[in-house]
């Protein structure tokens, strides 16, 4: 079985192909920030605002497709505050929907 790091953090990584997507684009009023720590941590901050149908803010990353069978499997090491979160895969990059 081989072993793929999708993002490596660290003090040096560049966030560039990380999006920030907030309820904006629906007219809400949630704002998100995705930056890297001092220790070089991706650090996903924000408010979420409930005005005008609003309530959403996410962070993506957008990789090259990857190879994957099914017996494949994604690990997350990761530190929350508490919240409940989703981490959202597709099968293709073109898909509305994700699992």
């Amino acid at each position: 079985m081989s072993t793929s790091i999708i993002f490596d953090f660290n003090t040096t990584s560049k966030l560039d192909n990380w999006v920030v997507i907030n309820d904006g684009v629906m007219g809400g009023r949630s704002f998100g920030l995705f930056t890297l720590s001092a220790e070089g941590h991706g650090r996903f901050e924000g408010t979420i605002s409930l005005e005008n149908n609003g309530g959403f803010s996410s962070v993506r990353y957008q990789i090259n497709t990857l190879q994957v069978g099914p017996d494949s499997k994604i690990r997350i090491k990761l530190k929350g505050d508490g919240s409940n979160y989703q981490f959202r895969v597709k099968n293709n990059r073109q898909n509305r929907y994700s699992y």
